[in-house]
């Protein structure tokens, strides 16, 4: 019983990734508020959206969007592959589209932007200079950056750089989870929620194959005292706007 009341009363928030809805961005929104999600996470690479392509009125445009719709901004996602950054002929573009992002999640309130963060070695200069690049960033901006990098950073406290739980993703590497959440405790900035079926594909929570206990992680991140919304990783879901109604509906008990 004491399982069931933590549920209903230590709940994160959650956000729907607005990809999952096959819509322009303002349908989108609107129907990611119809649903009854007050969070939504953006994609920087989707159509609409691209920080490099918004100008001041596109951006002031979507800002007025989301306060008509009463929804709020969870954060970004930009999964630039990591060995862009540590390659030469890449990195340009990679940093670019990075500050970018980092540079509207600022305007938009100084949410995360979800990515995975390169490891590069103590002699490689170039990478520890672009993670010195991405920390002035995010100082200037008032951002941050959840890094899903695995294993997951071994981090003293860091105003730019934060760590980003995906269970999908720990369940996949044979991590758990929940234990996740508990080590890294005082510096987990964005937590997602996925799960993965018997066959190792990625879906939303309550499959009977599921191997995510998503109460027990929901518990975990209310212990943890994490605040923000988690996000609804709906990416490579068969049927994804489906399954976020769905997840919705779990996870806040049937109160959505």
């Amino acid at each position: 019983m004491a399982h069931a009341d933590l549920h209903f009363h230590a709940s994160a928030p959650l956000a729907a990734l607005l990809t999952a809805v096959t819509a322009s961005p303002a349908a989108a929104l609107r129907e990611v508020a119809a649903a009854g999600f007050r969070d939504v996470q953006f994609d920087a690479r989707q159509s609409g959206l691209r920080p490099r392509e918004l100008d001041r009125s596109a951006r002031r445009g979507l800002a007025a969007d989301l306060r008509r719709l009463e929804l709020r901004p969870a954060g970004i996602d930009m999964w630039i592959p990591p060995e862009h950054f540590l390659d030469s002929a890449r990195v340009d573009h990679a940093v670019h589209a990075l500050l970018a992002t980092i540079e509207l999640a600022g305007e938009l309130g100084g949410m995360p932007v979800s990515l995975a963060l390169p490891r590069p070695k103590t002699s490689d200069h170039q990478g520890r200079d672009v993670l010195t690049t991405i920390r002035d960033a995010c100082h200037r901006s008032g951002a941050m950056v959840a890094d899903h990098a695995l294993p997951l950073r071994e981090t003293e406290a860091d105003e730019a750089i934060g760590i980003g739980i995906d269970p999908a993703s720990l369940l996949a590497s044979g991590e758990d989870p929940c234990a996740a959440v508990h080590a890294h405790a005082e510096h987990v900035i964005s937590a997602r929620l996925s799960d993965l079926d018997g066959t190792g594909m990625r879906g939303p929570i309550g499959h009977q194959d599921g191997r995510l206990d998503w109460r027990g992680y929901q518990i975990a991140l209310s212990a943890a005292g994490y605040k923000r919304p988690v996000v609804v990783d709906s990416r490579r879901w068969p049927e994804p706007w489906t399954g976020c109604r769905q997840t919705l509906a779990l996870w806040t008990g049937g109160r959505a």
